[in-house]
C-alpha cells in the first residue's frame, strides 16, 4: 500500500508547477544570516518544488528528497504494472530521449503484459550498442579527419587522445566510457592547446554531436543496462538525471587555484546530468559546447526565479503572524539578491551574453532595484 499512496500522491507530478504555495510556504529560516551567505541559506526544497527548470537543461527539476523516498521502497513486491505505471508518472518531465524509450516499453507491454522493465531493456540492449558504437565511431574519426589540417605535432595530439576514446568504446570492460558526454571529451580537447583556433572549434563542433545519456535513446538504454539493471534501479537511474542539485557558476577547481582563500558562493540549480556533463569546463565554452541550448535555458531559469519570487511576494499578504510576515519578507528579499546575483555573475563569465531582468525591475520599483543592484555588484567584486 506504501507505494500505492505515493503513487497517487506524485500521480501528475507537473500539474503544479504554477500552483501558489501554500502560506507556510516560505517559513522555513530560523536565524539572520550575512548577505555573503545568501545564496547558501536560499530555501532550495521550496525553489525546486514550485516547478524550477534546471538553468542548463531546461526541464523541470525532481526534488532530492522525493528520489530518497523512492530509494527506500521495494517497488519488486508489489505487481508487474506498478512500477512502470510509476515511471509513467514522471513521464512528461524526462528529457526527449527518455520519453521516446518510455513510448517504446509502453509498446512492448501492450503486447505483453508480463514483460518487466529490467526484460524490456535487457532485450533492447545488444541493437543499442551496437548503435551507439556505430554513431561514436564515425563521429570520432570525422574530428579526427578535421584534425589532420593541423601541424603535425598537433594533429598528433588530437589524434591520440580521440584514438583512446575509440579504443575504450569497444572495450568491454569499460561500459560507463560508452556513454560519456561529450563535454568532457571536448574539454581534453581544448585543454591541448592547439594553435589554430578555427580547426580546433570545428573539431569540438563535431564531438558535441556524440550521442549521450541527455540526447540519445541508445546511450539512455546502455546506460540503464549497466550494473544493477533490476527494474527499480533503472526507474531511479532515469529520474537521477533530472534530480536538483547546485552547481557552481565558477568551478571549484578555478577557485581553490586562482583565490584559494575565497568561498565560491554562487551556485546554480541545475540537474545532476547537467553539472557532471560540465565538470570543470569554463562557463563561457560550457555555453558554446553544451549539447544544451544554455542561453535560452539560463533566461528560461531566471524567469522562473523571478515569478517564483512574485508568487511569494503575493503570499506574504496572506501570512497574519508579523513574525512569518517580517521573516518572509526578508527571504523574498534574498531572492531578489540572488537573482540579481545570478545575472551579474553569469554575465562575467560569459562576456556578451545578456540576461533579461527586467519584470524583476518592474517588480521591486526602480530605486530598489537600482540599490539592490550595486550591493550585488560590490560584493561580487570582493569574489572571484
Amino acid at each position: 500500500m506504501q507505494i500505492m499512496n505515493l503513487y497517487r500522491t506524485y500521480e501528475n507530478p507537473i500539474n503544479n508547477i504554477n500552483k501558489p504555495i501554500n502560506n507556510n510556504a516560505i517559513s522555513f529560516a530560523s536565524k539572520k544570516i550575512s548577505f555573503e551567505e545568501v545564496f547558501a541559506e536560499l530555501p532550495f526544497k521550496k525553489l525546486i518544488k514550485e516547478g524550477l527548470p534546471g538553468a542548463y537543461s531546461g526541464i523541470r527539476l525532481l526534488p532530492p528528497e522525493e528520489l530518497k523516498t523512492l530509494e527506500s521502497l521495494d517497488m519488486l513486491t508489489v505487481p508487474l504494472k506498478m512500477p512502470f505505471d510509476y515511471l509513467l508518472s514522471y513521464k512528461d518531465m524526462l528529457f526527449k530521449n527518455a520519453k521516446e524509450l518510455i513510448n517504446d516499453m509502453k509498446k512492448i507491454r501492450e503486447k505483453n503484459p508480463y514483460k518487466t522493465i529490467q526484460d524490456i531493456i535487457y532485450n533492447l540492449f545488444p541493437k543499442a550498442e551496437t548503435n551507439l558504437q556505430d554513431k561514436q565511431l564515425k563521429i570520432l574519426c570525422d574530428a579526427i579527419h578535421i584534425s589532420e589540417k593541423l601541424p603535425k605535432d598537433d594533429y598528433q595530439k588530437v589524434k591520440n587522445l580521440l584514438e583512446t576514446r575509440l579504443c575504450a568504446i569497444f572495450n568491454p570492460n569499460n561500459e560507463k566510457t560508452v556513454i560519456e558526454s561529450s563535454d568532457l571529451l571536448i574539454s581534453q580537447v581544448l585543454s591541448l592547446g592547439i594553435g589554430n583556433k578555427k580547426i580546433t572549434k570545428q573539431i569540438c563542433n563535431k564531438l558535441k554531436k556524440l550521442p549521450s545519456v541527455s540526447n540519445s535513446k541508445d546511450a539512455l538504454i546502455c546506460y540503464c543496462n549497466n550494473g544493477d539493471n533490476s527494474s527499480q534501479n533503472i526507474i531511479l537511474k532515469l529520474l537521477k538525471l533530472i534530480t536538483a542539485t547546485k552547481e557552481h557558476i565558477y568551478p571549484q577547481s578555478e577557485q581553490k587555484k586562482n583565490n584559494p582563500n575565497k568561498k565560491p558562493w554562487i551556485y546554480i540549480y541545475t540537474t545532476a546530468t547537467a553539472n557532471n556533463n560540465r565538470k570543470s569546463m569554463p562557463f563561457e565554452q560550457f555555453m558554446q559546447y553544451s549539447i544544451f541550448p544554455i542561453k535560452k535555458n539560463l533566461q528560461k531559469h531566471i524567469d522562473r526565479l523571478i515569478e517564483i519570487h512574485e508568487i511569494w511576494t503575493k503570499n506574504i499578504k496572506n501570512t497574519k503572524s508579523k513574525k512569518n510576515i517580517d521573516k518572509n519578507k526578508r527571504i523574498n528579499r534574498e531572492l531578489a539578491l540572488y537573482i540579481l546575483m545570478l545575472k551579474q555573475e553569469i554575465e562575467k563569465r560569459a562576456p556578451g551574453f545578456k540576461i533579461n531582468v527586467d519584470k524583476l525591475e518592474n517588480s521591486l520599483g526602480k530605486t530598489q532595484f537600482e540599490s539592490d543592484n550595486n550591493k550585488v555588484k560590490k560584493w561580487l567584486e570582493t569574489q572571484a
